[in-house]
């Protein structure tokens, strides 16, 4: 009886508008971070396997190193040309970042590989610095 209710309001002329999830839909698999606006970070399993407050303390540190104030884990995109940056941090490009140009992606470590050394913290810190 549904399908007929819209099929008689599509006849008037009347759509059914049905909620987009293509922006905000993803698997459970993935774990991404919204940095302003402008960076997302995701992580691969490796990453998604540290605990809470270990990332926690990466982000915060992050936004901090690099003068930015907000990061967020749920997020909707609004906008994903103003993105300048992706980071997967040993994963692979999510579905719904499939049409972003290739010279956006940057493919790096985990977590815990980036904060092994205080050289490669400040290597991927500089790849903020290049955008």
């Amino acid at each position: 009886m549904l399908s007929s209710n819209q099929e008689n309001l599509a006849r008037l002329g009347i759509n059914i508008w049905k909620k987009r999830t293509a922006n905000k839909a993803r698997s459970l698999d993935e774990e991404m971070y919204l940095i302003d606006e402008e960076f997302i970070i995701v992580l691969g399993e490796k990453s998604r396997n540290e605990s809470e407050d270990n990332k926690k303390i990466f982000l915060r540190s992050l936004l901090k190193s690099i003068g930015r104030k907000n990061y967020y884990k749920d997020f909707k995109f609004d906008n994903i040309n103003s993105l300048k940056k992706i980071f997967l941090l040993d994963a692979q490009l999510p579905q719904i970042l499939k049409e972003i140009e290739e010279s956006k992606i940057l493919r790096n470590k985990s977590i815990s590989e980036i904060c092994h050394s205080k050289e490669t913290k400040l290597h991927f810190l500089e790849l903020f610095s290049t955008t």
